[in-house]
Order: C-alpha cells, then sequence, then structure tokens
C-alpha cells in the first residue's frame, strides 16, 4: 500500500484509525529523532573531556601495563585470538589483556587464582598467558555458577580446551573455599561477588597466600560504580603494609606483594 498522503487520504474514507497511524508513525519517527540527535549532541560535548583523558592517559605512568599490554595479542594466534574475543562477558578486551599481562610479570612459585568467572572471557585469558610462561602454571577459578552461567563457562572450556592446558575448576563459593586454602599465590584476580562483606572475605582468605613480588588485581575497585568494592579495597590497603599499589586502570586496581 502507499505511504504518506495515500494512507492519509485512505483514512478519510475509512476512518480515524489510518489516520491515527500516520501520525502515529510521524511522532516515533520525530521522538527517535530527537534521542539521535540528544545522544549526538552529549557525545560531542564530552568529547573535549574524553578526548584531554586520552591525552593524559598518554603521558600517565600509571597507563605503562595497559599500553604494555597491548603487544600481547601479537604472541596469540589469530585463530585463538578470534576465540578469545567470541567468549561472552563484562570485561572488555583491553581489561582482559591487562589480567594476562599481569600474568607473564608475576613470579613464579604458586597458581593462578581467579574469584569470579561468568562465561570465561578472563579464564581464557589467563590460560592464555599462564602458558605463554616457562613455568605454565595451573589456573585456578573459583565459582559456584549459581546464576546459570555454568553451561556457558563450560562450553568456554571445553571450546578452547582450558582443562588439558592448566584450568583447575573449583565449583564453590570463594567465601567457603577460601576458609580453607593453602596453596601459594602468583596472581589474584578479585571479581566475584561485589558486596562489601564478600570482598572483605575474599580479601582477608585469599591474599595471604600470595607470594613475595606477587600481584593482585581488583576488578571494580576504582570509578565510583562499586562503593562497596572500593571501600573495602581501600580499607585493606589502608591497614596492611605488605602490599603495594601499583596502578589504578580505569575500574582495576593492581598491587604487588613487598612483604
Amino acid at each position: 500500500m502507499p505511504h504518506g498522503l495515500d494512507r492519509l487520504s485512505l483514512g478519510r474514507t475509512l476512518g480515524v484509525p489510518w489516520i491515527t497511524v500516520g501520525i502515529n508513525a510521524v511522532l516515533v519517527g520525530t521522538m527517535t529523532n530527537t534521542r539521535s540527535a540528544r545522544r549526538i549532541a552529549q557525545n560531542i560535548a564530552r568529547l573535549p573531556i574524553r578526548t584531554a583523558c586520552s591525552i593524559a592517559r598518554r603521558f600517565d605512568s600509571n597507563y605503562d601495563l595497559e599500553r604494555q599490554a597491548k603487544a600481547l595479542p601479537e604472541r596469540i594466534g589469530a585463530q585463538r585470538l578470534a576465540q578469545l574475543r567470541a567468549i561472552p562477558g563484562c570485561c572488555s578486551e583491553r581489561e582482559c589483556r591487562l589480567v594476562a599481562h599481569l600474568v607473564t610479570m608475576a613470579p613464579s612459585g604458586g597458581e593462578i587464582v581467579e574469584i569470579g568467572a561468568f562465561k570465561g572471557r578472563v579464564t581464557g585469558w589467563l590460560i592464555e598467558a599462564a602458558q605463554m610462561r616457562p613455568d605454565r602454571p595451573v589456573v585456578a577459578s573459583v565459582d559456584p555458577h549459581g546464576w546459570g552461567t555454568r553451561a556457558d563457562f563450560e562450553k568456554t572450556v571445553a571450546d578452547l580446551g582450558l582443562a588439558e592446558r592448566g584450568l583447575r575448576v573449583h565449583y564453590a563459593d570463594s567465601r567457603e573455599l577460601g576458609r580453607t586454602w593453602s596453596k601459594p599465590i602468583i596472581f589474584l584476580w578479585i571479581d566475584g561477588s561485589h558486596e562489601y562483606d564478600d570482598v572483605r572475605q575474599d580479601i582477608d582468605n585469599f591474599t595471604p597466600h600470595v607470594v613475595r613480588e606477587g600481584l593482585i588485581a581488583f576488578d571494580d575497585s576504582a570509578g565510583g560504580t562499586f562503593p562497596d568494592v572500593e571501600r573495602a579495597v581501600a580499607e585493606w590497603e589502608a591497614a596492611s603494609g605488605a602490599y603495594k599499589r601499583i596502578a589504578t586502570l580505569r575500574n582495576v586496581s593492581v598491587f604487588r606483594r613487598i612483604a
């Protein structure tokens, strides 16, 4: 059927509904265009701030780790890299590269521990980085997968052959597992529950097992989005003299054990 004026003319013969449809279509189109225009205007207004932040990061030594991590994909084959990028998850590739780079920097003599795995996006990058090391440490993934993520996680494990390449999965609550944890840790990635008490328990249970010069990274511990996580990490940092903050990269805080 013809659109526009012909439809409105037909409405005069058949009644109001066609006219209503025509008017609604115009209104919806106008609203969509208005929202798009508003979004464009907001992005334009934010552009100077975003540009200034990008320039500042280029000269901020705090972001050296992030810049170094950009080279990591060159050490991964194209097929494997495509598989890693296809894994669903909340962490950006930039964050995954950073975590993997930290694994390559960690000392020897322990395991890599991941608290909170979701569908295995970061897990895959951890294994890839661990396999680049001469000692090829075990990657321990701790997550009960109580939110219906287990099938997707296990698909990731199977598709990338993670179990055959050093992954050990603990289908457990990190708070319960942490009470009996005894193995040394060379790199600890904490991205589990974001509730204050849970974060504190993860910190109290696992950080004592991090070896000297070992690394710890907390997701969502900066930026103001998750105040409970930020508070838990800040209190731990203030009370402990054994760990030194070496970088704060967007929403990730990185520490090294110094004592």
